[in-house]
This record gives structure tokens, sequence and C-alpha cells, in this order.
């Protein structure tokens, strides 16, 4: 969708008639796109704090439309959007589980920690899909009224000399900011069953954060450093993802914001050496609006692991929280996630396939778009063409007829295909009323 004159001259080709494949449904009179609005510009990050006493170090979007209707081809451009392809995974992965985070042995078998019962427990698996729970408890919750009265939310490094340093969430009890202090602690392992408790890394009643240095995400840097992506309730970031960095993994400073109105960040780094992270919206706070986006995981890219950009929907809905991301196979990647109003509670899983990467691509050459079928007329059909970022490369269309509305996919690099049709809405859900104004009805459904 980067050229204005291919949306219009694909609009041309929809209005000349594609044959849809339910029966009676070819939209003939085309209007101006939708577009979607860019999302604002992530707050650079503030001046560092150093937040942890020192530690014994370890060994180790879219533009609006012209009127311009004549094909002009663009320069060059510099860089191609990061795009990947979602698809959910059937079934789930492990039932009465929560806040999962994933680990890759050295055998080639993953290990997923989570919260359960007593604090933060495992189970192991040998494709990724199918997981059996481990006996144990890997780090406890602590006593009533302590900071680590509940122990959730690990997240994993590998260190040289092998040993597993987790990095996770102390809280003094249940609720929100200003109902319980979180804080992130560590634990270290020489196999990754038995963990020793490590003490506080990020004191959140000790840094900018407002007591509220939860939901902790550790990555090892390539220079070796650690750094732990948290979410704070911080006045410089409302309430969002900040990052904190360390060159031994256990004295922390703080960088500052990262993502306000986000929560939840799972990172890893790519091929590309691009970093990915996937974060939950927060729309909301005491301190007003953070995000205009609606509820879902979305997924971010960034060079340097601190300005993120380049917002993409992963998995709409109200609820699917806490997303874990492993590399499963070349640019293939699975993601780990719950939702808050599945009872009894189930971890379930996505997998996401790399189909394009921030690297120099040509824009010049434009797809030949021939109108290939007659038209077929159907009174009072609209077509809508949306310019929507929610993870999909195929362009989603919309119709209404017959007091009905439609929608559909058209895969861009291949215009002589026909698009299949799918009611979305219909009198039946708006208690016999027919579907009128579609431009409300395709924001709202955007």
């Amino acid at each position: 969708m980067r050229y204005i004159s291919f949306i219009f001259a694909l609009l041309l080709l929809l209005a000349a008639g594609c044959t849809p494949a339910s029966p009676g449904l070819e939209p003939t009179s085309p209007s101006v796109p939708e577009v979607a609005p860019s999302p604002s510009p992530e707050p650079a990050p503030s001046s560092p704090t150093v937040i942890t006493p020192p530690a014994t170090p370890e060994p180790s979007l879219v533009p609006t439309p012209s009127p311009e209707t004549t094909p002009a081809p663009e320069p060059e451009s510099k860089e191609a959007r990061t795009q990947f392809i979602w698809t959910v995974d059937s079934g789930i992965r492990l039932e009465d589980a929560t806040v999962p985070n994933i680990l890759r042995l050295e055998d080639g078998r993953l290990r997923l920690y989570y919260g359960g019962p007593g604090g933060i427990l495992s189970a192991i698996s040998d494709d990724g899909l199918n997981f059996t729970k481990e006996p144990g408890v890997r780090v406890p919750s602590g006593s009533a009224g302590s900071l680590e009265m509940i122990a959730s939310d690990p997240t994993l490094v590998r260190l040289k000399d092998g040993r597993i340093r987790m990095y996770y969430k102390g809280g003094t009890g249940p609720g929100g900011p200003g109902q319980a202090v979180h804080s992130v602690f560590s634990a270290v392992s020489a196999d990754g069953l038995s963990f020793e408790k490590e003490g506080v890394r990020i004191d959140s009643q000790q840094t900018p954060d407002g007591g509220w240095a939860s939901v902790p995400e550790a990555i090892l840097l390539p220079d070796g450093r650690v750094r732990i992506y948290y979410v704070s309730d911080g006045d410089d970031v409302g309430h969002g993802v900040v990052s904190a960095i360390s060159e031994d993994g256990l004295s922390f400073t703080r960088e500052g914001p990262v993502l306000p109105g986000f929560v939840d960040p799972a990172v890893i780094r790519l091929s590309s050496g691009e970093y990915l992270m996937l974060a939950v919206t927060f729309p909301f706070s005491a301190k007003g609006r953070l995000t205009d986006a609606t509820p879902g995981i979305y997924s971010f890219t960034s060079s340097d692991g601190i300005n993120f950009k380049d917002r993409q929907l992963v998995l709409a809905g109200e609820g699917n929280i806490d997303p874990a991301i492993v590399e499963v196979a070349a640019d293939t990647y699975r993601v780990y996630y719950w939702n808050i109003n599945d009872k009894p509670s189930a971890i379930k899983s996505l997998s996401g396939k790399l189909v394009s990467s921030s690297t120099p691509v040509s824009t010049a050459a434009l797809p030949n778009i021939e109108s290939v079928l007659a038209p077929r007329s159907i009174p009072g059909a609209k077509l809508w063409l949306f310019a929507v970022d929610d993870g999909n490369p195929q362009l989603a269309l919309s119709a209404e007829a017959d007091g009905k509305l439609f929608m559909g996919r058209l895969n861009v690099t291949e215009p002589q295909a026909t698009v299949s049709w799918q009611t979305v809405a219909s009198p039946t859900d708006t208690g016999g009323a027919t579907i009128a104004d579609h431009n409300t009805v395709s924001q709202n459904t955007a």
C-alpha cells in the first residue's frame, strides 16, 4: 500500500469487476479509501538513573490519498517494513497456567516457565506444542506481606558459565499501582530447575517507577550486557514499558521510557539484527489516555533496542496478555500467551513467519492490474478499500448489499485472483435493522 496511485488503480479494478466467491456480491461503485491513522512517535528515553546498589559481578501509517489518478512511479524506498504473517495455533499448550516465558535448552527442547500455585513452575516440550508439567516449584512465592508475596512473570538469560539467571516480578499483594508494590528480583540456577534467590534488582520504591516495576523481559545484548524491559507507572511514561541496562546482570541503570500505553513486553533479536518487541495495549491510566491502539497484542521493531516503531497488530482481542516469543526455525517464531477471561486459565500460542525485513527494496515497478471479468451490478452496493494496520499483507475489502456487510481479502501480488467474501454483519446482529451506514460500520470494525 505504498503507492497512492496503486490504491486508486486497484479501486478501478475492483469496480470493474472481480468475481466474488459468494453469489451476487460484486461491488460496482468504489469510493475514497479509508485511511488508518499513523501511530504517534514514541518519546525518547530520559536520562539514566541508577536503580540498584552495586553487586558482585557474575562470572559471566499510511498517507492520505491524493486526487491524482494517473500512475506515477515512486523512487526507491530506503527501507521495507518488517512484516510477519501470524497464525493462531490450534488447541492449548498448558492448562492451569499463566504468564508464560520460554527458554530453548541446549538439547533443543523447550522449557516453559509460568505462574502457578506456589510461585513459578515449569513444563517441558520436544516440539513447543505439547508440554508436560515438571514436578516442584522453580521459584516459590514469599510470605504474606513480603516484597515477594507473589512471585510471577519470569524471564531468563543464559550466563557465560552456562548457568541460567531468572528475573521475575515480586509483588506485595494483588491489585494495581497504588494497591501493591511490584519490584524485579532475580534467582540463579545451574540446571534450570533448582534456583537460588539473589534479591532485588530493580527496587521500584527507590526509582522513578512509582512503586511499580513489573512484568520484566530480559535480553542478553551482543556486547554481553543485559537489558530489562519492564512495566512502570512512572510519571515519565504514564503507564508503559521502560528499560534498564546492566554490565553484570545485577546492578541496573534505568534508561527511560520505551513504549507508553503498552505493557507485558516480549523481545527477541531477529536475524537481521533488528529487535522485535511484542506488547499489549494499555490505553488508559490515572494519567489519561496513553495510546489510540485497540485491544490486542502488537509488534514493534527497533534497530537499537530503545527506539521502537512500526506498530502492527499481531492478535486482536480483549484479555490476550503476557506474550513470550521464541524462534522455532529460520525466520519462524512462536508466541505463547494467555487470556485473563479463560476459566480455567490456559496458555495458548500463535506462529509467525517473517516475510520481509528492513532492507532496501525497489518500489518503482507497479503490478499489472487489468479487468479480467465483466462487472456485475448490485443495487446499493459500495466498495471500501481499507489501509488498515492489522498485521496482514493482503488488502482488507468490504462491501454492503441487501442490508448486510461483507468483508474479504485481496492478494495484491495476484491481482487476477477472486475475492472470497464473508458476511460479518447482518440484520440478525442489529435487531432487524439493515446495514445502512457502511462508513461508520467499517471504522468501528477496523
